[in-house]
């Protein structure tokens, strides 16, 4: 009985009652801590993208569309 009292008054107090850790943000000293970002843009080029094509248009629906109100029971 004990234990569980002692367990549930941890997880209570390090979970609720402690001061959250303030954390500063590390910011770079230089500007060569940066790592410079190069896009390929060949990719777009490829023969594969040149193939595809738009999707087709999707028709209207045809028929009787569901119950006028859904919430009702049967």
């Amino acid at each position: 009985m004990a234990a569980v009292f002692l367990i549930t008054f941890l997880v209570i107090w390090f979970g609720f009652f402690r001061e959250p850790e303030v954390v500063a943000p590390r910011l770079p000293s230089q500007a060569s801590e940066f790592e410079r970002v190069e896009i390929d843009f060949s990719l777009l080029e490829s023969s594969d993208l040149r193939e595809l094509g738009p999707f087709e248009a999707i028709s209207q629906f045809k028929g009787e569309i569901g119950r006028e109100n859904p919430f009702l029971p049967y």
